[in-house]
Order: structure tokens, then C-alpha cells, then sequence
């Protein structure tokens, strides 16, 4: 399994503006599509990994509340998000973010491509997806500047380095 994580300078300016009046306000693909290389990385996490298994599961127990609020933010909230798993050449999956994302069925989704996939061929970032509830592996919003969710990331900090772990905890909201 791939993890695409998406480091503080990128998250603040780009992928999560604090931006008033509903989903994804203000993201801009092209923007951040000029800064995605030197701050995305992707980290290969093992199939069967149990603490990202429990941080996978945490955050589909609470997905239908996040679609609630994606609906109907409060004041405060932006930048909602949805992680994405998506087959890949080798036959295995990378996690990718996706913004701007509508419901088109029963369990089926249809949203934009927030960082450049690794090992995903025929999309990039921009490009319009469908995917089912199923492939949703996380997700997350803003909330007075803090991140709320993102449950694939916490058990990723202590693999860090420190000072990217402990800048990336003052990012994110307690749950």
C-alpha cells in the first residue's frame, strides 16, 4: 500500500486554504501542481500493517458524519477531502487525495485529483475521478486552521523525522 503524505509546506498554502463558503474553495490544481514534487512523498506501507489497518478503519467509521459536514460546513471549515485507493501498474494501491468531490449513486463519488499519483497511470493532478465508498481509505477538512481527520497520517509520525513529525501535530486538530 502507498500512502501519498503531503508535508506542512505544502498543505498550508496549496491543498487545505482556509477559504470560506463550502468544499475545496480556492484549491487550485495548477498551483499545486508546481510545488507537488519537491513535497509529496510516498511511503510504502505494508499490506496488513496493523496500525494503519486500525487508522483505516477509525476513519470509515466516521465517514458518513464527514460527508455530513462536507455538506453542511460550519463556520470555520474548509478544505474537505477524501484519500482515495487506487490500483496501480504493480497490481497494488496508492492512496491519493481527491477535492471537490459530489456524490453521482449509491456509494459512488465522483471528485478532482489533489496530488500526482506515483504509480497510477492515465490521471494526474486535475484530473476528474469515480471511485466507489469502498476506496475511500480517509479523509479530511480544515477547521479554524487545524486538520481535522487525516487518520492515516498519526501512525505515520513516528517513522519521521522529528521535526516534520512535531510540525505536522501542531497542524492537526486532537479528534
Amino acid at each position: 500500500m502507498a500512502l501519498v503524505i503531503i508535508p506542512a509546506p505544502f498543505m498550508a498554502p496549496f491543498f487545505w486554504p482556509d477559504a470560506p463558503g463550502g468544499i475545496n474553495r480556492g484549491f487550485n490544481a495548477s498551483a499545486a501542481a508546481s510545488v507537488t514534487a519537491p513535497f509529496v512523498s510516498v511511503v510504502d506501507v505494508k499490506a496488513g500493517d496493523p496500525d494503519m489497518d486500525a487508522a483505516i478503519a477509525r476513519a470509515r467509521t466516521r465517514l458518513q458524519a464527514f460527508f455530513g459536514r462536507a455538506d453542511q460546513p460550519e463556520q470555520g471549515e474548509s478544505a474537505f477531502a477524501v484519500k482515495v485507493a487506487l490500483p496501480t501498474r504493480a497490481g497494488t494501491l496508492e492512496h491519493i487525495w481527491a477535492t471537490q468531490f459530489v456524490r453521482i449513486g449509491t456509494d459512488r463519488y465522483q471528485g478532482q485529483v489533489a496530488n500526482q499519483p506515483v504509480n497510477v497511470d492515465g490521471i494526474k493532478i486535475g484530473s476528474v475521478i469515480e471511485f466507489g465508498e469502498g476506496q475511500i481509505s480517509d479523509w479530511m477538512f480544515r477547521r479554524d486552521g487545524k486538520i481535522v481527520g487525516y487518520e492515516t497520517l498519526r501512525p505515520l509520525l513516528k517513522g519521521m523525522p522529528e521535526r516534520q513529525a512535531a510540525s505536522l501535530r501542531m497542524q492537526l486538530a486532537s479528534n
